[in-house]
Order: C-alpha cells, then sequence, then structure tokens
C-alpha cells in the first residue's frame, strides 16, 4: 500500500512538472515576435565620415546587399575596416510593454569596397521609445 502511494504521488508530482515547463514555454514563444516590418530607427557614431555613415544606414535598412562587393585590393590584401558602433531601436516589436527592442552593434565598413559587416554586442527591450 506504501508502495502503491509512493507511486501515484511521484506521477502526479512528474505531470505536474511537465504542466508547468509546458506553460512556462508558451510564455516564451509568446515573447519571441513574429517575422514583419517594424519602424526601426538606426543611429550611428556622429565622427564617422558621411560616406561611412550612409553605408552604414543603406545597410541597415536594406539597400544595401548582403554580398560584399567585389574589389582587386580587398582580394589581394582583405578589407581595409573602419570599426564603429551603431545602434538600432525597432518599434511595437512587442504587444506587451516593454513594446520596443534596441541592439546594438559593432560595425565594421571596408574603406575600399564599402563592405559592411556587424557583429551583435546586446540586445533588450525597451519602454522608453513612443511604442
Amino acid at each position: 500500500m506504501k508502495r502503491t502511494i509512493c507511486i501515484l504521488l511521484s506521477l502526479v508530482f512528474v505531470l505536474g512538472i511537465m504542466q508547468v515547463s509546458l506553460f512556462s514555454a508558451a510564455a516564451v514563444e509568446d515573447l519571441v515576435p513574429a517575422d514583419g516590418e517594424y519602424e526601426m530607427d538606426v543611429y550611428v557614431q556622429e565622427d564617422l565620415p558621411t560616406e561611412v555613415q550612409a553605408q552604414i544606414l543603406a545597410y541597415f535598412y536594406g539597400g544595401m546587399q548582403n554580398e560584399p562587393k567585389r574589389n582587386i585590393l580587398c582580394d589581394l590584401f582583405g578589407h581595409k575596416n573602419t570599426t564603429s558602433t551603431s545602434v538600432t531601436v525597432s518599434h511595437n516589436v512587442y504587444t506587451t510593454s516593454p513594446k520596443c527592442v534596441q541592439n546594438s552593434y559593432i560595425t565594421y565598413t571596408c574603406t575600399r569596397c564599402g563592405n559592411v559587416e556587424t557583429v551583435l554586442q546586446e540586445s533588450r527591450r525597451i519602454s522608453t521609445c513612443h511604442g
């Protein structure tokens, strides 16, 4: 009898834990935004040359192709990168507050061919935007 009660309590405990984990997994899924077009602001370092700033803005706003441009000097010697920081703020990504997402990037821009590469440093939800 003791063994049967122990097995039933263990079974109830395991089923309860499984139920809680399913609820938490559903809650995490709700936090992941669906793919879509969001209003986005891009902030780049102001001490960069205007042509480099324009290349970075074109990269983030989708005006630049993902493939690097071909340049014989870059093929022979590698890219001559300028390192900077960029921040993007996507508005109204989530339905609950905080609704916006702020991403910080290290941005590498080649001064020879205009190739832009980014490395995500930080991503966080913020409530200080207009969303």
